[in-house]
């Protein structure tokens, strides 16, 4: 999620939360149900967009023992050319971008 999108999410999150949780305060009867049910749906919302780059980090546990295969190909979804990289003890691959050759 790009940066400026996802600190959208979080102040659009935080402040609906804020204001579900002052009307929930001042409301009663059925109403009160519905801010609630907003208050919960906001709550996930925010911790799924506060907790979702732990979930997508490297799987790669000792890069120090990565080496590379020989193999490269395409990034279909970006157009960069990748490396891959490959732990021999356990098998883990990682793909890196090839760098070019005014960055070496």
């Amino acid at each position: 999620m790009r940066r400026s999108l996802r600190g959208t999410v979080i102040v659009a999150a935080c402040i609906g939360i804020l204001v579900a949780l002052f009307l929930v305060k001042a409301s009663h009867g059925a109403i009160v149900l519905l801010v609630l049910d907003a208050l919960l749906t906001l709550s996930v919302v925010l911790a799924a967009v506060l907790f979702e780059r732990y979930h997508y980090q490297p799987t790669v546990t000792h890069p120090e023992r990565l080496r590379p295969t020989g193999e490269r190909q395409i990034d279909p979804t970006t157009g960069v050319l990748l490396e891959v990289w490959e732990d021999p003890t356990t098998g883990q691959r990682d793909y890196r971008p090839v760098a070019s050759e005014n960055e070496r």
